[in-house]
């Protein structure tokens, strides 16, 4: 009897053994550094830790990772300000930049001397940003191309109204689908764009959702956004929150935003608080509820008009669909004139 009770438990040794094996083998690497900032310094700078992560090694050797480098890897800025002295290297790995907190960790570009961030995919790659104020930077806050992109607690500005320095930041958030037949998804939660300014540019962006490609689909999903502030004299348009699929000849742009607020847009052209943009074969679809959109001001200018609410298209084919639920429009003027809603027509571009 008790041989027979030793061979059972031997057999079920080596079956938890194999099991655990299993489980050891499937489970993704992960890297996590942790980069300086002026209250918190160290000799690992950011833009060193986003080149071990594009490397997927130690090429810099003052960043020490705890982990082994993989698909789920993060830099972690801790409390005070990244105070850039040159662009930020390209990201092109999947990785989480994870701040403190919108206000408590801060990258500032030093008026607009130094780029945004940005990652290039190849349309698999994740890419997440949080607890995080960008500040300040060239041309916009964050640029994201041909990766699936999650940003919460993020706020981005850079403006003269705030700082007494003119800037060159005229992008809050950007995100571009521009593959074919490339599927990718945009989450954004408690994002704060504001006080964007720049002397020359032709468009001024709170949030640009852009699809380039011409079969993909891009799904987004905003909650809990704030665009306010952004004011040009010399832009042909200005959009707070904006979905194209202006080179996107049959991109499909899916959405539903909940919890926004756009206010306070001014412009010597066009201004639009949320709208889409199709031309082509473009399909847009945009699910609104609970949005606030106020103090619009613009004029005609050479894409038709200025409005709260706005539908653009370019060809018959190109189809657009906005359902509404409690949008509240107010203060949209077009060279002075009451213009809550406006459709446009883009054939002539």
């Amino acid at each position: 009897m008790s041989k027979i009770q030793t061979r059972y438990k031997l057999v079920a040794v080596a079956v938890l053994v194999l099991a655990l094996g299993f489980m050891s083998g499937g489970k993704a690497h992960a890297a996590s550094i942790t980069v300086n900032t002026d209250t918190n310094p160290s000799t690992c700078t950011l833009d060193e830790a986003i080149e071990n992560i594009n490397d997927q090694a130690d090429t810099n050797t003052d960043c020490v990772e705890t982990g082994t480098y993989g698909v789920n890897d993060t830099i972690t800025i801790p409390s005070g300000q990244v105070i850039l002295s040159g662009n930020l290297q390209t990201i092109t790995r999947s990785v989480v930049i994870a701040g403190a907190g919108m206000g408590i960790t801060t990258i500032d570009g030093v008026d607009s001397s130094y780029d945004h961030i940005d990652v290039q995919g190849s349309g698999t790659e994740e890419f997440e940003l949080t607890g995080l104020t960008l500040k300040n930077l060239r041309f916009s806050g964050v640029q994201v191309a041909d990766a699936n992109f999650v940003a919460d607690q993020v706020e981005v500005y850079g403006s003269a109204d705030i700082d007494g320095v003119s800037t060159d930041m005229q992008e809050g958030v950007v995100f571009q689908n521009n593959n074919p037949s490339q599927q990718l998804s945009v989450n954004l939660t408690n994002i704060h764009v504001h006080h964007l300014y720049s002397p020359a540019s032709s468009a001024m962006n709170g949030i640009l959702i852009s699809g380039n490609s011409n079969t993909g689909a891009t799904t987004v999903s905003m909650n809990n956004i704030t665009v306010d502030n952004l004011h040009s004299s010399t832009m042909d348009i200005v959009n707070g929150v904006v979905f194209s699929m202006f080179n996107g000849v049959e991109h499909a742009i899916t959405s539903a935003i909940s919890n926004v607020t756009v206010t306070n847009l001014e412009n010597t052209q066009s201004v639009t608080g949320v709208g889409i943009v199709g031309l082509g074969a473009a399909t847009g679809t945009l699910d609104m509820d609970n949005v606030t959109i106020s103090r619009i001001h613009g004029s005609s200018g050479s894409f038709g008009g200025s409005g709260g609410v706005v539908v653009v298209g370019g060809t018959s084919s190109a189809s657009s669909t906005i359902n509404a639920r409690n949008v509240v429009v107010s203060d949209i003027l077009t060279d002075g004139t009451p213009s809550a809603c406006l459709k446009g027509d883009l054939t002539s571009l």
